[in-house]
């Protein structure tokens, strides 16, 4: 499959006047027409193009130059990058010795662990196809990515073999290579574990022909005729997957054109609107089989030359210990991440002035939250403050973010330079015009090849408009403004009909009570009233200043009064002490519906 090119040359962009021609003929109404996000660039990144290469040719050529910098850091022990690069010859040329060919699948399931680095850069670097899996999975989610794409081999953590064996997969792999978590920690580290862990009998190999990942090394064989540059840049290059802990897992085919995109389209980010050098260092938190965590964490921080912290066991009421432990520059998360920061005691007098940069998708911002995170940086030092961004898989990731002067109250941010964004009438398929909400549709250079094996729900959510190009539809609600920023809305799915027709967005809803001061999170979901049928039902968690045993909900009222229309008042209320979570931190809405 060839790459789509839509992006470099420009085409949607293609004239390189056309901020000069809109500024001199006026706006036409519609944001994919006239791109009002392109003023907050410069000329230079418009123009920019994305040169054709590998996965790990776009981390070689930007860091050959540099062998002695520190591409990662393990528990302290830091891998420079031509440690890296030799490390991923090797076990390219002990996968070759071992049967891997050009696209054959290979299963990979790690935690943030320099193996995984390793492995995705080792298979891009001989054509074979990384199929990305959260550890965390149960069998029975791990079966289901199994036999929809069977992999020739295997690399997991030792604790998930006996996982795998007994999930009752249809084609289990030739070879099953274990790797220990901690096997690139300092030597002190792993025998501190050994010496806690002697109780414990070490993993037994269960079939003949399964090994331990240094056996495995052992095969290497040297790399001169195994290295492939035939494939294109729009073939497939990783299997990532959406969800999961609610649901059957989707695979999401990204090309390497669409991962090496996404990092550059960072790369301008940092250039262009933040603090940048070489040799920042960023804390990799978010997990590598997700597209957050493989696109912006691991690519685009190994792409641009920082250290790449990586943090295999993650604790959220750890994170503002963890960003002082090492120093971080630049930190990825999500709301839920930073909060937990801002309130953790250990941080009280912590100076964080070496923190540059913050960025925060994943889960909705309100204002409220956003105003207090920004206010517990500035006033231990750092000059970063909370740039909410928007994506999702299908897109590698990001889509939106705001930084700089690219933000606004209440937006996700302004397209990446290379990405536009649109809403759509979900009936007719009509583009909406400035401020009209729609259907957030997304168009990307990091656009998703497709589902795996699953043509039908491809054609739903990737479709061609009327301007020719391929748009991804997000099920998202929300609007763009004559500025260029997304204004977010909520899910569609979260969309509230009550009994008598009337819609409600929960979004704006959760918003109107969080600006009471009592109320720390707010989520509003549909509930089942026996007499009246569908209503909104409002689950609040206090801030710690509250009173105990305190109930606002009449002062609520009155705030909600001036905010939203009146049948948007949720008619039932309930105080939590916390907001149920997915494993990646996201507000678990699901769950709080299933709540009697």
């Amino acid at each position: 499959m060839s790459r789509n090119n839509d992006y470099n040359g420009n085409a949607g962009l293609k004239e390189s006047k056309e901020a000069e021609i809109k500024e001199t003929s006026g706006l036409s109404g519609y944001p994919a027409v006239d791109k009002p996000w392109l003023k907050y660039y410069s000329r230079e990144a418009i123009e920019s193009e994305v040169k054709e290469s590998s996965l790990y040719d776009y981390i070689y050529e930007r860091n050959k130059n540099y062998p002695g910098d520190k591409a990662i850091e393990f528990y302290g022990k830091g891998i420079s990058y031509d440690e890296l690069f030799a490390t991923i010859r090797k076990l390219a040329g002990a996968l070759y010795a071992h049967g891997v060919r050009k696209n054959d699948i290979v299963a990979v399931c790690l935690p943030a662990v320099p193996e995984v680095a390793y492995l995705v850069y080792a298979l891009d670097y001989i054509g074979a196809i990384p199929n990305l899996l959260d550890p965390r999975y149960n069998g029975k989610l791990l079966k289901i990515c199994m036999d929809e794409a069977p992999a020739k081999l295997l690399f997991t953590m030792d604790g998930c073999y006996d996982k795998f064996l007994d999930s009752g997969m249809q084609e289990v792999p030739e070879n099953i290579v274990l790797i220990s978590p901690l096997r690139s920690a300092p030597l002190r580290l792993r025998i501190l574990a050994k010496l806690a862990t002697l109780k414990q009998a070490k993993t037994k190999l269960r079939r003949k022909g399964d090994m331990w990942l240094d056996d495995f090394m052992n095969a290497a064989q040297p790399d001169e005729d195994i290295r492939v540059r035939d494939k294109d840049g729009g073939e497939l290059a990783v299997l990532l997957h959406t969800g999961g802990s609610t649901g059957k897992p989707k695979g999401v085919m990204l090309s390497g054109f669409a991962a090496n995109s996404i990092a550059n389209e960072c790369m301008w980010l940092a250039r262009e609107h933040a603090e940048y050098n070489r040799g920042f260092r960023l804390l990799d938190i978010i997990p590598p089989f997700a597209s957050y965590g493989f696109c912006v964490s691991l690519h685009f921080g190994l792409g641009a030359g920082i250290t790449v912290d990586m943090v295999p066991k993650f604790d959220s009421a750890r994170f503002g210990r963890l960003v002082v432990e090492h120093r971080s520059n630049v930190v990825v998360g999500v709301p839920s991440f930073f909060e937990a920061m801002a309130e953790d005691p250990v941080m009280k007098n912590e100076d964080l002035s070496f923190l540059k940069f913050a960025v925060c998708g994943g889960d909705s911002l309100t204002y409220e939250r956003e105003s207090g995170i920004n206010a517990f940086l500035n006033s231990h030092g750092s000059p970063a403050r909370i740039n909410a961004g928007y994506g999702m898989t299908e897109v590698g990731s990001v889509a939106t973010v705001c930084l700089g002067e690219m933000k606004k109250t209440g937006s996700i941010g302004v397209p990446l330079v290379k990405t536009m964004v649109k809403a759509v009438d979900p009936e007719t398929g009509k583009d909406c015009r400035y401020n009209e909400t729609g259907e957030i549709c997304i168009h990307s250079p990091g656009m998703m090849i497709g589902y795996w094996k699953d043509e039908e729900l491809t054609a739903k959510t990737v479709r061609v408009h009327e301007d020719g190009l391929r748009w991804v539809h997000t099920g998202d609600l929300g609007y763009v403004t004559e500025e260029g920023f997304l204004i977010y809305q909520g899910r569609i799915k979260r969309l509230i009909v009550r009994y008598d027709g009337f819609k409600i967005y929960p979004q704006a809803v959760e918003e109107a009570i969080t600006k009471h001061p009592a109320v720390s999170q707010c989520a509003v979901v549909r509930k089942m009233d026996e007499n009246l049928g569908a209503i909104a039902k409002a689950y609040m968690v206090l801030s710690n200043d509250a009173a105990a045993g305190a109930d606002p909900w009449d002062e609520i009222l009155k705030i909600c009064a001036e905010e939203l229309a009146e049948r948007s008042v949720p008619q039932a209320h309930e105080i939590i002490d916390a907001m149920p979570v997915s494993s990646i931190g996201k507000i678990d809405y699901k769950e709080l519906e299933k709540r009697p």
